[in-house]
């Protein structure tokens, strides 16, 4: 990925793993629970469990849009602040690509610009 991509603007991106990323688009594909611990600036150190949607790219970051199982919501992680667990957990039927997501998606991707 560092070689195949261009960075813009002046920060550098945090800094993630190959594996890191290979475990999520693998649970996306395959339609497995992603369990990892996850490090959140508000709420510290949690242990997690999520429906993986997709990995998105914005703005320096790579960020995880999940059905987060142990809130019954969606929700979106940043990925430098994950660390898969193996095994993963049991496969799920994925809902239908829901305007709930994208509404989900673009108020939190919004939100991240803004601050």
């Amino acid at each position: 990925m560092h070689t195949a991509t261009v960075r813009a603007g002046t920060a550098p991106a945090p800094k993630i793993s190959a594996d890191t990323l290979m475990a999520i688009a693998e649970a996306c594909r395959r339609r497995e629970q992603l369990r990892f611990d996850y490090a959140s600036p508000r709420h510290g150190r949690s242990r997690r469990s999520a429906e993986p949607h997709s990995p998105v790219g914005f703005d320096r970051h790579w960020y995880l849009i999940a059905w987060d199982t142990d809130r019954t919501d969606w929700r979106t992680f940043r990925v430098d602040r994950l660390t898969p667990r193996t095994p993963t957990g049991p496969r799920f039927s994925p809902p239908e690509l829901a305007d709930a997501l994208r509404t989900h998606a673009a108020r939190c991707l919004s939100a991240i610009r803004k601050a």
